[in-house]
């Protein structure tokens, strides 16, 4: 089980007053090799908000030594990042 703790909400929105904020986050990792780049990523915790967890597992081989970048981000109500 990973988790993450006190996100800040995108300063992209400002909420309004009385606004409730809604947060939708999820993990994607980017991992680059000599032979291979791949982008895996977990579900949205729709129940988060700042202090969401992920019960899932990103599974991959290990072809060659990688990069690896991980990164947050807040799924937004058209689907995307």
């Amino acid at each position: 089980m990973d988790r993450a703790k006190d996100l800040a909400f995108p300063e992209t929105h400002k909420p309004l007053p009385g606004e409730v904020v809604r947060m939708d986050p999820y993990v994607s990792l980017n991992l680059e090799g000599k032979a291979v780049k791949m982008i895996k990523r977990t579900p949205a915790d729709k129940d988060g908000g700042s202090d969401p967890v992920w019960q899932s597992e990103i599974q991959f081989d290990i072809v060659d030594q990688y990069q690896v970048d991980l990164q947050v981000f807040n799924q937004n109500t058209t689907g995307g990042k």
